[in-house]
């Protein structure tokens, strides 16, 4: 139901890598933040740059950390291919089992969640998966509500 928007938005996984831009300088910190077990969280205006540190983050994970591109989901939840998903709170488990039928990750997974906060009910997912291990998440927003919700 989700393959072709996760196709389009992993462009990775077929080895066509994000746009090389200007480095973002928190590169250095956020690739610190990754060997921490917690979830990531990168808030700001809209407009400042969190998705492309996400895509940069991506490129060097497959460069430099010889991470399989299979393993790493890119979902823009802004993308308006997902509206009439963001209500429902299956959907992004939905989402992710077409990822794993799709792109069949062996390993760690790294989820990478844009604009988290046009699905209200984010936070469950996450946690559920969280909890489970074996799943790396970093979630982008620009919305005060991402900075509100509670794990």
């Amino acid at each position: 139901m989700y393959e072709p928007v996760l196709i389009d938005q992993n462009p990775h996984w077929r080895g066509d890598l994000h746009p090389d831009t200007v480095l973002r300088d928190k590169m250095t910190q956020l690739r610190e933040y990754l060997q921490l077990p917690h979830i990531i969280s990168l808030v700001g205006v809209r407009r400042c740059g969190k998705s492309t540190l996400v895509r940069q983050l991506i490129n060097k994970l497959i460069r430099e950390d010889k991470v399989n591109p299979l393993n790493i989901l890119f979902l823009n939840l802004e993308n308006p291919r997902f509206i009439n998903a963001r209500e429902n709170p299956a959907a992004l488990e939905d989402i992710y089992d077409d990822y794993l039928k799709l792109a069949n990750p062996a390993g760690r997974v790294w989820c990478f969640l844009d604009e988290v906060q046009f699905f209200p009910d984010w936070q469950v997912f996450v946690k559920s998966h969280y909890e489970r291990k074996g799943i790396k998440f970093v979630v982008t927003g620009s919305n005060s509500r991402l900075l509100s919700s509670e794990f």
